[in-house]
C-alpha cells in the first residue's frame, strides 16, 4: 500500500475507493507499507494508527520501493496462521486442497479459490454475480471465456463486477 495513496483517501472520508481499501485492510494479515522514504515519521506513525485502528491483527512492515526479505513476509504470515491454528480453536484453520478449489478460515475472514477445467460462457458467468449472496464481499481472478478464447481480469467489489481484457 502506497502511504500516499492512503493518506489521500483517507483524508477524503467518503467514497467507493475508500471503502473498499477499508475493508481490504480489516480483511487483511499483513500490510506492506510502501513509499516510507516520502513521507516524515509523523506521517508514518499516523497511517499506521489509522491501520491499526481498522485492524488492530494487522502485521505492518515498513518497505522502500517494496523491497522485502520475502522470508520476513511469508514468516511473518505463517506464524500468525499458526496462532489461530493453536492458540483460538474457536476459529480452526481449515485447509482443504484438490485440483479445483482452495479454502482458508481465519477470525476475521474467509477466503475460497477456485479453478476452472476450461473456458466459462461469459453470460453465465456475469449472471452469477447478481445472485451471488451477499455475505461474499469481494472476488477477483481471471477467467478466459468461451467466447473468444481470451484471458480476462475480474473484480468484484460492492456487489459490482468488473471485467477488463
Amino acid at each position: 500500500m502506497s502511504l500516499l495513496h492512503f493518506l489521500g483517501l483517507a483524508h477524503r472520508e467518503r467514497g467507493k475507493s475508500l471503502r473498499l481499501i477499508r475493508e481490504q485492510i480489516r480483511c487483511a494479515d499483513l500490510i506492506l507499507l510502501n513509499k516510507t522514504d516520502q513521507l516524515t515519521t509523523e506521517y508514518i506513525n499516523e497511517v499506521k494508527n489509522m491501520l491499526e485502528k481498522l485492524n488492530h491483527h494487522v502485521k505492518i512492515i515498513e518497505t522502500v520501493r517494496c523491497e522485502i526479505d520475502m522470508g520476513l513476509m511469508f514468516n511473518s504470515i505463517h506464524r500468525e496462521s499458526e496462532h489461530y491454528d493453536q492458540n483460538e480453536q474457536q476459529y480452526p484453520s481449515i485447509e482443504k486442497t484438490n485440483e479445483h478449489f482452495q479454502h482458508h478460515t481465519h477470525n476475521h475472514v474467509m477466503t475460497y479459490t477456485h479453478r476452472f477445467n476450461g473456458v466459462v460462457n461469459r453470460e453465465k458467468f456475469e449472471k452469477l454475480f447478481s445472485i451471488i449472496p451477499a455475505e461474499v464481499y469481494r472476488a477477483k481472478g481471471v477467467v478466459k471465456f468461451e467466447q473468444d478464447q481470451e484471458y480476462y481480469l475480474f473484480q468484484f467489489a460492492y456487489r459490482e463486477n468488473e471485467i477488463v481484457k
